[in-house]
């Protein structure tokens, strides 16, 4: 009975009767309107204006960075609602580290209210996804949301390409040198810059182990950095595998990171030259898409070699996907170079992975690796199946061809009467196979230039690698070379800039290095200079890290260790000419932004001038004036931004008060016809 009574009362709360209309003194017409009550109130938080960030790519933050956390509660219901909000992070334990609370929050019908807060990252916390959840309960409702964000910390951790567990094998004869081995490194969840010093065990192989840079500098932004190892077999030794190990220790403000690779020498006749590369444009790969690298395989005996190829992905140790197969290689210096593809799993942990190539002769073994990073990708969703019918079939688009060229590296040395060599490495990325591509080198002889394969057709989304070897003669000139090179069929690729350095000893080659390092630096210094009007933060960075490696190629050279000055100011060249690259691409981004909200620009302000004086002086890498203009035209946009939307409010305000005037008239002109109705009629005003 008395669920009975306080359905009955609910039911009067929730429906109302409104008599609407009466017309005359004799007859009435009522309506009866139903209103159902809805109590619903939607949460969203923001973590620094990102709309509640949960999957990955997830924001990232360092000791002292400040996080704004907004709650956002709109009424989508048609009562008026009073709750509770309260808002927690939770950290990777995970255990509460920070709560807020707002009491009896009201949010009226159709409207919406923010209510922020902030978390600073403490100096105790540790690297990890963090949890941001907010609650608001009213009613005996509530709506709630769970957005995430990584901690960062210190140098973070010291990832090689050595795989895992970390393995290097050589095969080396005796009385000889092997071939360098690249060994890259980069910091993952790191906040600051850390140089990882290389070391190797007391005893063979480890003091028959050289770098060709001992330090190494990491940035915090996940670049990689390299070095090269390279093994010299004394010539009494004898034949067997021996056992060693090479240390990384990298060193920071609270962290000490530590990866010992475990090095393998195969003492053993010389037999085989083996590199893999994975190409710059695929060291990102989705999960579930295929993965290719270049392995480079040399062999240097003669008569025939009938060798196995083994090509895996590696991850923390397990292999996940793996590939074989047989080759027979014939004639003296036989040289091949493989492009196996290989599945990433669509389940890989989005993390850097290892490919890995096994070589095996006999008994001997040799292996190369590379290193590539798994990301998340978002497929664009499907058209819904059915719709109106069949549409017509699309006319057939012609074949395009198009290659696309890429540098193992931008700049090389050679002493005269030497060789060097760098891979390029050419895709097809057109819709028919191009046959004979081949590789164009201007700038030096041709008769110094050996491409092996000299040609090759390459399939639609293909890619073939090139060795491009360059024999330097002993009466070569010496100086500075720039190579123009490309793939060339019958169509071309994009042209890529080889610095070739020539000397005729090792200190020529680096007062050469040292002339194009000050160029370089003169103009990254003057690029510097639009950081009145840009964010580059990041790209001080980069120019503090070329002049860091700079610094420590002065002191090689200073001490006449030229080999060592040569490798830093290789190193430093290229990272300073990226901080001029980087610097081109954010004006270029501004300039493309500034254009896209001309529109926003009042009429009467005239500032076409402002935009063909900003994109002059970006042509003319005038840095020391373009601030001006973009400073200019974000003025004027700012101002746009607050005068369409006053007109905007005006001409509203302006029909406003017509439809009110006009509807006011109306409703006198309604007024009196019926007043002269009703004299016509005979009715008096008493009636």
């Amino acid at each position: 009975m008395k669920s009975k009574f306080l359905i009955l009362s609910l039911l009067l709360l929730v429906y109302s009767l409104n008599l609407i209309e009466v017309c005359g003194d004799e007859e009435a017409t009522e309506r009866i309107y139903l209103t159902v009550s809805v109590l619903k109130v939607n949460l969203t938080t923001y973590l620094d204006n990102l709309i509640c960030p949960d999957k990955e790519p997830l924001p990232s933050y360092c000791f002292e960075d400040t996080i704004k956390i907004s709650n956002k509660l709109e009424n989508v219901g048609n009562v008026n609602v009073t709750g509770n909000l309260s808002t927690s992070v939770l950290n990777t334990t995970p255990v509460e580290v920070q709560h807020y609370d707002w009491l009896f929050l009201d949010v009226s019908v159709g409207n919406f209210t923010f209510q922020n807060t902030s978390y600073s990252i403490r100096q105790e916390d540790e690297i990890g996804i963090f949890n941001v959840s907010s609650n608001y309960s009213y009613d005996k409702n509530y709506s709630d949301q769970m957005c995430r964000f990584w901690v960062y910390k210190d140098i973070g951790f010291l990832r090689t390409s050595a795989g895992e567990p970390p393995t290097i094998m050589l095969m080396v004869s005796p009385g000889e040198t092997s071939p360098p081995y690249t060994l890259n490194m980069l910091l993952s969840h790191a906040c600051d810059n850390t140089t990882v010093k290389l070391t190797t065990s007391q005893y063979r192989p480890g003091n028959w182990t050289s770098f060709t840079k001992d330090e190494v500098i990491l940035l915090p932004t996940g670049e990689w950095n390299s070095t090269e190892i390279i093994v010299t077999v004394p010539n009494e030794t004898s034949y067997g595998i021996y056992y060693g190990w090479i240390y990384a220790n990298a060193y920071g403000k609270q962290f000490h990171n530590n990866v010992t690779i475990n090095l393998t020498v195969i003492v053993s006749l010389k037999n085989f030259y083996l590199k893999t590369t994975i190409p710059p444009d695929k060291k990102e790969i989705c999960q579930g898409s295929d993965v290719y690298a270049e392995v480079n395989i040399t062999k240097l005996f003669s008569g025939q070699a009938d060798i196995n190829m083994t090509y895996q992905i590696l991850y923390n140790g397990s292999v996940l996907y793996e590939k074989k197969e047989n080759l027979t290689l014939t004639n003296i210096l036989n040289s091949t170079i493989r492009i196996p593809i290989l599945k990433v799993p669509p389940n890989a942990e989005l993390d850097y992975h290892t490919f890995l190539a096994i070589l095996q002769f006999n008994e001997n073994w040799l292996q190369s690796s590379d290193m590539f990073k798994v990301k998340s990708c978002i497929t664009p969703p499907q058209p819904s199946p059915g719709g109106p019918g069949p549409s017509p079939p699309s006319p057939t688009p012609a074949p395009v061809k198009k290659l696309v060229l890429n540098l193992s590296t931008n700049i090389l040395s050679a002493v005269t009467g030497n060789k060097t060599s760098f891979v390029a490495t050419v895709e097809n990325i057109g819709s028919q196979t191009i046959k004979d591509v081949k590789i164009s080198i201007e700038g030096i002889p041709l008769n110094w230039i050996e491409i092996i394969p000299t040609s090759t057709d390459i399939s639609v989304k293909g890619t073939q690698g090139y060795l491009v070897m360059i024999n330097v003669p002993k009466d070569a000139k010496t100086g500075v070379y720039q190579l123009k090179v490309k793939a060339i069929d019958d169509v071309e690729s994009n042209t890529e800039i080889l610095t070739l350095i020539i000397g005729e000893n090792l200190k020529e080659i680096a007062d050469l290095l040292l002339k194009e390092f000050e160029d370089a630096k003169s103009l990254a210094d003057k690029s510097l200079l639009v950081e009145d009007c840009l964010d580059i933060t990041v790209i001080k960075i980069i120019h503090d890290d070329a002049q860091y490696a700079y610094q420590r190629g002065l002191e090689e050279y200073n001490k006449e260790n030229y080999a060592k000055a040569i490798n830093w100011f290789e190193y430093a060249i290229p990272v300073e000419r990226k901080v001029i690259t980087r610097v081109d691409i954010n004006l270029e981004m501004e300039l493309r932004a500034s254009n896209t909200s001309k529109i926003m620009i009042p009429p009467f302000y005239h500032s076409e001038n402002q935009f063909i004086q900003a994109q002059a002086y970006y042509e003319e890498k005038d840095y020391e004036k373009i601030c001006d203009p973009i400073e200019e035209i974000r003025k004027l946009i700012m101002v746009g931004l607050i005068f369409w939307p006053l007109i905007v409010i005006i001409f509203v305000f302006i029909v406003i008060i017509f439809v009110i005037f006009y509807r006011r008239r109306r409703k006198e002109e309604r007024a009196g016809i019926i007043e002269r109705v009703r004299e016509r009629l005979g009715f008096s005003r008493t009636d």
